[in-house]
């Protein structure tokens, strides 16, 4: 039976003990030297005085700028801004605000102290601060000057409701019934996985090459108030006003000026709102444009027929105008429509980088601008056959902390609201979960998650299994809350190809000046063989004694060699770990047996394309896993079925010049 409400004096008493575990926690940490937990502190209070001060759009000041030295919390609608602290000096804060360019827009400065009885300071002291301030800065040191005692009173006038709402807020962040260091938990979870995908050479930090584009709209994506923001303060850099009087000697109709002046959203579902309303904007824009990219070809309606010579004379000037006024709409649009998406999806060939993409996405940006987020890979999603696909994540990321997935997805959603960001969920490689069931799971998993506006996910595919298995979900069910990246296209490989050739070179220690022209064009045009060359002839981790000889073609029976024997050796030690010592010649031989199967049915039916899994023995099981694992030299297939039905599935080659070499 569930324990009845909390009237008002047990609600305070209960607020009085969290803020006094806060207050002597942060007194230690500060004795400690321990300051940068201040940070979280300041995080914990944040929506305690949205509350009390009547403050909804209260935020962190590090949001702006790292380690705000004067205001730590700041409510620009309502000109509130707040210093926690545990010094009772007030006076380095007020001389601070007079040299913030937002200034003007603070009307009232509130210094609490995490302390429990304000400090004495002399009338004279008070009166000096008062004086310092700035003058449209309300400070009355003997009202903005808090302490907890002063913050409980000022609690106890609140409503029942609203003592209720934060009581709730301590429970759930302050060390007590309902505390879970979600934070430290996800990111030592992810951590984990990281160092995994290092060790399989899967991540590679040091030949990461991003794509401008994709990189860009992942970051609208993961931090949309931010983001947003800068795309809506760039839309006025349009040069309209040169090119209306171009139209104007041509007798047509002038473009708008601009997109109507829109907030900044402050929110991460007003970041959806504000989306809808730009995107609105910029499409009458658009529909303005696209005539005029024509008026060679057609007969343009003008305003002013007199002036059709001089439109006669500029019709390559307004063409190319409109044509360049048009790109950059899109790309607004594209990064305006990502800020409002839940789901980000990103495919590609095996090879093209997608890995790397999202774990220096993770470590470099999410992580850099405490954007809350966890990483999972489709293999740890494995265990889902007949469980729920939401639990099985709760499980992995939390193991027993929380009930449920709907439970952890209403803490994780109050946890990134604090911060005005959404939690990002990133699960890599979808493919990589074998289960013909994963889809169907996988439907309804987003469909829990669209249910908590602060949720948002993060996924990447191969794109031969794409469309067949998860098609349906992103580009029907769910294609207004997605924005899908093909990494494939043609633009995207040939701005990454350069780049990431010479990161290979230098990460794997090929020497280019023992290349001949021939075989770096080869390299270049095929960025999976880029891998395997490198991995066959760089120095990296090879004897010391190891030098490269001057290379005049692509030996591909070589390279596939080479490499199949490393792949072979790094299986033989995973399968080895897995199943315990002293299993290295089983290990061995069983991926061996294992591929012999695969090929042999490949020769027996001339299929080179689609062998039945079911061929491969039971006893063999562990050891196909091993081998998918990899995901460079077996892969699975999904067999052509309606995408929710159960598929029998088959095995191929990853690569058909490594299947030929064997089948050879």
């Amino acid at each position: 039976m569930p324990a009845p409400p909390k009237g008002q004096a047990s609600l305070l008493s209960s607020i009085s003990r969290a803020l006094g575990l806060l207050m002597n926690q942060t007194a230690v940490e500060d004795r400690a030297g321990l300051y940068s937990n201040n940070r979280i502190t300041e995080d914990i209070l944040l929506p305690v005085f949205r509350v009390l001060f009547s403050a909804p759009e209260l935020r962190n000041t590090n949001e702006f700028t790292q380690n705000s030295p004067d205001i730590d919390l700041l409510d620009e609608t309502v000109g509130l801004a707040v210093q926690v602290t545990t010094d009772s000096r007030a006076a380095k804060i007020i001389k601070g605000l007079a040299s913030r360019p937002d200034v003007a827009r603070i009307k009232r400065l509130i210094v609490f102290q995490l302390v429990g009885a304000q400090r004495q300071v002399t009338s004279k002291t008070r009166a000096k601060w008062a004086r310092e301030a700035p003058s449209q800065v309300g400070f009355n040191p003997r009202r903005d000057i808090v302490a907890v005692p002063d913050l409980l009173r000022e609690i106890a006038k609140l409503d029942i409701g609203k003592i209720r709402t934060i009581d709730d807020v301590l429970d759930q962040s302050v060390v007590g019934t309902q505390f879970i260091d979600f934070a430290g938990l996800l990111r030592s979870n992810a951590d984990e996985q990281l160092e995994a995908e290092i060790r399989a050479q899967k991540y590679i930090r040091d030949v990461f090459v991003e794509t401008r584009s994709t990189k860009q709209l992942a970051r609208c994506f993961a931090h949309p108030v931010l983001f947003q923001s800068r795309t809506l303060a760039s839309l006025n850099q349009l040069a309209i006003d040169a090119y209306n009087r171009e139209l104007a000697e041509c007798g047509l109709a002038s473009l708008p000026l601009s997109v109507p002046a829109i907030p900044p959203a402050s929110s991460v579902s007003e970041a959806a709102r504000t989306a809808a309303v730009a995107v609105s904007a910029l499409q009458a824009l658009k529909a303005a444009i696209e005539p005029l990219e024509r008026v060679r070809t057609e007969t343009a309606t003008l305003e002013h027929p007199e002036r059709r010579y001089v439109l006669e004379q500029k019709r390559f000037y307004i063409e190319d105008g409109a044509r360049g006024f048009r790109y950059a709409v899109d790309e607004y649009l594209e990064e305006l429509n990502a800020s409002a998406a839940r789901i980000f999806v990103l495919v590609g060939r095996a090879g093209q980088g997608k890995t790397n993409f999202v774990c220096d996405f993770l470590e470099r940006f999410l992580w850099k601008h405490d954007i809350p987020a966890a990483y999972l890979t489709g293999r740890r999603l494995r265990a889902t056959a007949g469980k729920d696909l939401g639990d099985v994540i709760q499980h992995v990321l939390l193991g027993k902390a929380v009930g449920s997935f709907d439970d952890l997805a209403q803490r994780l959603s109050r946890h990134a609201e604090q911060r005005r960001t959404p939690f990002v969920l990133v699960i890599d490689g979808l493919n990589e979960n074998l289960h013909p069931d994963f889809a169907l799971q996988l439907k309804h998993f987003i469909t829990t998650l669209l249910k908590h506006p602060s949720l948002r996910l993060l996924v990447t595919c191969r794109s031969e299994f794409f469309d067949q298995r998860f098609g349906e979900l992103f580009k029907t069910l769910y294609a207004k809350e997605t924005i899908l990246i093909d990494s494939g296209t043609a633009y995207e490989r040939e701005e990454q190809r350069g780049p990431l050739l010479r990161a290979y070179f230098k990460y794997f220690e090929v020497k280019p000046d023992l290349l001949a022209g021939r075989v770096t064009e080869a390299l270049t045009s095929d960025m999976l063989l880029l891998r395997f060359f490198c991995e066959a002839y760089g120095a990296k981790d090879k004897e010391s004694t190891y030098r490269q000889q001057f290379i005049s073609n692509v030996y591909r029976d070589e390279i596939f060699s080479i490499y199949l024997h490393k792949k072979m050796a790094a299986c033989s030690a995973m399968l080895q770990s897995l199943r315990g010592q002293g299993a290295a010649v089983s290990a061995k031989a069983d991926l061996e047996s294992v591929l012999r199967t695969v090929v042999a049915a490949i020769v027996e039916s001339w299929d080179f394309s689609s062998v039945p899994r079911a061929n491969v023995p039971k006893e063999l099981e562990d050891a196909l896993l091993t081998l998918l694992d990899e995901d460079v030299i077996l892969r699975e297939d999904p067999a052509p079925t309606a995408i929710f039905a159960p598929a029998a599935d088959t095995l191929s080659f990853t690569f058909d010049e490594l299947r030929d070499y064997l089948a050879a």
